[in-house]
């Protein structure tokens, strides 16, 4: 089971899509649960890395629209560097 992690610039689009099914359809889909910045324990400044730091560390799927490649801690930059 996966987790879903919804960036703070769409938690109204999270809970829309949340709401969308039910906790038997998500389980079947093997979602866990939908959690925001501050649930994974972030805050709402928190960089690209941090975020997909905690991503992989708590399974989660990062739903997002505001990550970039800009910089060294960007999400591109983090991918690249991690993801090996």
């Amino acid at each position: 089971m996966i987790g879903l992690l919804v960036d703070h610039n769409i938690e109204q689009h999270g809970r829309l899509l949340w709401a969308q099914f039910d906790v038997l359809d998500w389980r079947a889909m093997q979602v866990s649960g939908m959690a925001t910045l501050s649930d994974a324990g972030l805050v709402y400044e928190a960089t690209d890395r941090e975020v997909w730091s905690i991503c992989q560390q708590q399974h989660l799927l990062l739903i997002t629209a505001n990550r970039n490649q800009d910089g060294a801690d960007s999400l591109q930059a983090a991918l690249d560097e991690l993801n090996r």
